[in-house]
């Protein structure tokens, strides 16, 4: 099971940078091979020696992986064929993936990305928070983010606002943030999603406190969409996040209100 669910963030993270680049074929490639995932989970056959059983040619993805690796690698760093990706290029990278999630899902977003000073850390933290980001813009405009009829209802701007900052502080430490001004998490959705999945009974949830209860929305394969498309729905985003989160030593914040908002916060060292 944990192969499988090794498997499932290295697939989704090449789908969303794969969307992020507008490399649509290798995305839907990627989709692909996370519902094949699924089906294995589902029927309990998820082993590290059923993956090669898998009808979607795992050669063919590896391949295809190969070349979007060598494109990303120019793009975030420059080559000799080509020139170094700028701050504002980087940054509009972000804005162009919220407005195409945003579309996808039927849905307004105006995005604001100030991310371009994170050129100015090592290549492998570069990527490592491209990532971050990337799942935290999917995640924000797929589940925080309402649709414009209700959001007018509830009296907002029809359009989603989502910022993306990353800053550096007088210490020394960095520190990235995503918010959207969206429907926010709500414990008690999260708390009968979780009776539904059979992970925990009610009675066993009565002693978990609201904090305790939103913070499976980290876990592997746990998610509130009824149900699995190309941007959401896995409950793998979110398990990508935290993943990297923990390989860089980081601290992870989360700060939400019903309603209103929903922040994201990765601290780091440099």
């Amino acid at each position: 099971l944990k192969a499988v669910d090794c498997a499932f963030r290295r697939i989704h993270a090449i789908k969303g940078d794969a969307a992020s680049l507008g490399l649509d074929v290798l995305a839907s490639l990627a989709h692909q091979f996370e519902s094949e995932l699924q089906k294995l989970k589902d029927g309990g056959q998820a082993t590290g020696d059923t993956l090669l059983s898998l009808p979607l040619p795992l050669e063919d993805l590896l391949i295809k992986v190969g070349a979007f690796k060598a494109i990303s690698a120019r793009q975030t760093s420059g080559g000799e064929s080509a020139n170094p990706v700028t701050p504002d290029a980087f940054n509009a990278v972000l804005v162009k993936l919220a407005g195409d999630v945003g579309r996808d899902c039927h849905k307004t977003v105006q995005a604001s990305v100030r991310m371009g000073s994170v050129l100015d850390l090592p290549a492998h933290k570069v990527n490592q928070i491209r990532d971050i980001a990337i799942q935290l813009v999917r995640n924000a405009v797929v589940h925080g983010i309402e649709d414009s009829t209700e959001r007018v209802a509830l009296g907002k701007n029809a359009s989603g606002q989502l910022q993306v900052n990353l800053t550096r502080e007088e210490t020394g430490e960095w520190q990235l943030s995503v918010r959207d001004d969206g429907a926010g998490l709500d414990a008690r959705r999260i708390r009968q999603k979780l009776v539904d999945l059979s992970w925990y009974s009610p009675e066993q949830l009565e002693s978990f406190s609201d904090k305790q209860i939103i913070s499976h929305i980290f876990k592997p394969g746990f998610s509130t969409a009824s149900s699995a498309g190309q941007h959401a729905g896995r409950g793998v985003g979110l398990d990508v996040v935290q993943t990297h989160v923990q390989s860089m030593g980081a601290r992870l914040l989360l700060s939400t209100i019903p309603n209103q908002y929903t922040e994201f916060k990765v601290r780091f060292s440099s």
